[in-house]
């Protein structure tokens, strides 16, 4: 568990400086409430903040040029990454990523089977609009899973070289 200053302290020195201004505690405390990072909790009567909240926090403002913030937090919950930095990520996470990417790819081949057999073109622009948006949100997750995983090992950079 870390408190709200020990994150903003750490996700300020491992940023660029440009970065450095959206890591303030209201910030912090602002996305925690929209779910952009993990909420506070409260263990033996103190309050503090998974250990993962830095790298969530990392990653969203690595994101926060590409993507809306409600994206960023779809991605975040969709994905419900369990770990701390000194740990793998869970073998659940990876089977739900996983699976999440099967689930396209199948959803891609049946829609292609589909148009061939379509001829009301409404039910193809639903279609084809639908794996578009679809497409969008695998983009959106995937990216969040590679820059959450890449951020992940920077921190743990970053604190064995403090330690």
């Amino acid at each position: 568990m870390i408190t709200l200053n020990e994150i903003q302290k750490v996700v300020q020195e491992i940023c660029d400086d440009e970065f450095s201004s959206l890591c303030t505690k209201s910030t912090l405390r602002d996305w925690s409430n929209k779910g952009v990072i993990s909420r506070i909790k409260v263990e033996n009567g103190q309050d503090a903040y998974p250990e993962i909240t830095i790298i969530e926090a990392l990653t969203a403002i690595k994101l926060k040029n590409d993507y809306k913030l409600e994206e960023i937090i779809k991605a975040r919950n969709y994905l419900e990454l369990k770990c701390n930095i000194h740990d793998k990520i869970s073998n659940q996470s990876l089977v739900r990523y996983i699976n999440f990417q099967k689930v396209f790819d199948d959803k891609k081949n049946v829609t292609k089977q589909a148009l061939k057999k379509i001829n009301d073109i409404n039910k193809m622009w639903l279609l084809t609009n639908q794996l578009y948006l679809e497409n969008k949100d695998k983009e959106i997750i995937t990216d969040y899973f590679e820059e959450c995983s890449r951020v992940k090992k920077e921190v743990k950079k970053f604190i064995e070289k403090i330690n």
